[in-house]
């Protein structure tokens, strides 16, 4: 017995006579009146008393007809509950992400999906490198990843989102204050406050300063990278941020240099391609949409 037999029986009940029910589907008669037989071998007993073209209920159909409505009840209760999901009425939205990603974009990001699915909770995990948010998809904790790029794994898909150059944020007094672009290689003179060894930041700084042959000088180590911005503002060092935490500091009596060779981190989304739901689609297809804004916004300030 399945859903499809019941609804067949329904149906009949509902319309008095298999001809209407099989109109009311969009089946032929023998067809319909082959289930119902079907139905009634599988229980072993009529659903039906047949006089004439006339059906009844037998005591056995009048038993099956309540817990018959119940599953079409939840059927259809089943339906419109992925139905709401698909057209972004309600539903969850999982997204792993690095810590240095989380403010600038991924704080944009969601903003721009919310204001156009208010109704869809929104879930931020974190991850403390781009291998441990990748791994949180794996694992479908979520289904997508904001992480730094390029990242391989069998059976994920990345998509670039863009690239960005992170900014040497110096404290107001600073000897370099003259300098409006400073040398990489001299990085081993200026006292930094920075992430362990393996956030995503620090191990990209040392892995551009060792091609030059330079040792940062690290004097802080922070675990919370959001209290970076403070300690350069109070004096501790210099730090390498996002451009977006870099202007918040620049407004803070922070100065905000480049480096040369610039310091490119190249990010973007992973995701399991074949699973995504309606709420992951819609937030990739928003996310790229506002990093583009937000880029020509950037470009129209630098002119």
């Amino acid at each position: 017995m399945d859903a499809r037999q019941l609804c067949c029986f329904l149906a009949v009940v509902d319309h008095g006579s298999v001809t209407r029910a099989a109109e009311a589907l969009y089946v032929s008669q023998p067809s319909l009146s082959q289930t119902i037989r079907r139905l009634e071998r599988e229980l072993g007993t009529e659903l039906f008393h047949r006089e004439g073209r006339t059906l009844q209920l037998s005591a056995a159909g009048q038993a099956l007809l309540g817990p018959a409505r119940q599953v079409q009840d939840s059927a259809l209760e089943a339906s419109d509950a992925v139905r709401r999901i698909q057209q972004l009425e309600e539903g969850r939205l999982d997204i792993a992400v690095t810590e240095d990603l989380a403010v600038d974009p991924l704080s944009d990001f969601v903003a721009a999906f919310r204001a156009r699915h208010a109704e869809v909770w929104v879930n931020v995990l974190h991850a403390d490198d781009s291998e441990a948010a990748v791994e949180r998809v794996r694992v479908a904790e979520c289904e997508v990843a904001l992480c730094s790029l390029p990242v391989s794994r069998p059976g994920l898909t990345s998509v670039a989102l863009g690239r960005r150059d992170l900014l040497l944020v110096l404290p107001p007094d600073t000897p370099l204050r003259e300098q409006q672009v400073v040398p990489l290689a001299s990085l081993g003179d200026v006292p930094l406050v920075a992430g362990p060894p393996g956030d995503v930041v620090r191990d990209l700084v040392e892995a551009t300063c060792a091609e030059l042959r330079v040792k940062p000088k690290v004097m802080v180590e922070v675990g919370v990278p959001a209290v970076l911005p403070d300690l350069v503002l109070d004096g501790a060092g210099g730090a390498f941020l996002p451009p977006g935490v870099a202007r918040s500091a620049a407004k803070e009596g922070a100065l905000v240099r480049l480096t040369d060779p610039p310091l490119v981190q190249e990010f973007g989304f992973v995701f399991r391609k074949s699973t995504l739901t309606a709420p992951s689609r819609e937030f990739l297809t928003l996310a790229q949409h506002a990093h583009a804004q937000a880029r020509s916004h950037d470009g129209d300030e630098s002119r």
